[in-house]
């Protein structure tokens, strides 16, 4: 009895090399009309093609009298880039002193809503009564950010962080002019952010809030 091939017949091989001659074909086209490489963030700062950047930054200036000694030396010595200040900070007086003085330093605005250190604290810039539930039972904002998540509401938390832009405005051009140029933006987004926040909480459709939910979400923004 004679074997029946039930495999498919090969197809000619001027027909296979014919179809990739296509496809590479298409390959190159696309490989000439897209860009060598996308624009790196180094470009966009001057630095050479391909090169590989390190952007040195200090934050919570405004702490305390080293962290402010110690970012402020480094600024002038141009061994970091940038560094950021703490409103809420008890020394944040000082390194705004220090920035008046120094109008060329890049020093912004550090958003604070927690004081993490056991022993030396800070409070919120809106007084306490205005902002209950940022704070602790002495007065301190929250040590961690997960008790400022399940306490906090978009209220206080949109109105603390108001404060604080305020309070870099009110410095001048200390604390970056990049803060006092763009606070509105600032402001802008904030409310925006919780708006979206509180909205996406409360859920589509009419759904009952969860007040818990709702506590959690207003202080992620």
């Amino acid at each position: 009895m004679p074997r029946t091939n039930y495999s498919r017949p090969r197809q000619p091989l001027r027909n296979w090399s014919r179809g990739w001659l296509a496809v590479s074909a298409l390959l190159l086209t696309a490989g000439v009309c897209l860009p060598a490489r996308a624009e790196t963030w180094a470009d966009r700062l001057g630095f050479p093609a391909g090169s590989k950047v390190v952007v040195l930054h200090a934050h919570e200036l405004g702490m305390c009298y080293e962290t402010n000694a110690a970012g402020t030396r480094l600024l002038a010595a141009g061994a970091i880039g940038s560094a950021s200040a703490m409103a809420p900070g008890p020394w944040f007086a000082d390194v705004a002193a220090w920035c008046r003085a120094h109008p060329d330093a890049d020093v912004g605005l550090e958003l604070t809503l927690n004081s993490e250190w056991e022993s030396y604290r800070w409070q919120p810039v809106s007084p306490s009564g205005l902002v209950p539930t940022l704070t602790d039972a002495d007065g301190f904002l929250w040590r961690l950010p997960t008790q400022a998540m399940v306490n906090a509401t978009a209220d206080d938390v949109g109105r603390e962080l108001r404060a604080q832009i305020a309070r870099a405005r009110s410095a001048g051009r200390g604390v970056g002019g990049a803060v006092a140029d763009h606070a509105r933006l600032a402001t802008a987004g904030l409310e925006r952010a919780i708006d979206g926040r509180r909205r996406r909480a409360a859920g589509a459709g009419g759904r009952r809030r969860d007040p818990q939910r709702l506590a959690r979400a207003d202080a992620a923004v």
